[in-house]
């Protein structure tokens, strides 16, 4: 149903998403080995691009 098309598109948008697309890590010097989770950031804040959990920013 239409539940399944739009979890299917969120999920697509989350496995898409690069590290240079999101503000705060594109001008991190450690984002190609952070750990990051674009999940439990969005589960957090809301937001894919969000940040809540960046050890660089606390």
């Amino acid at each position: 149903g239409i539940k399944g098309v739009l979890r299917k598109k969120r999920l697509k948008a989350f496995w898409k998403k690069t590290k240079e697309e999101i503000e705060a890590c594109s001008k991190c010097p450690f984002k190609y080995i952070c750990h990051d989770c674009r999940a439990l950031e969005y589960q957090a804040t809301g937001e894919i691009d969000g940040v809540e959990y960046c050890p660089m920013i606390l």
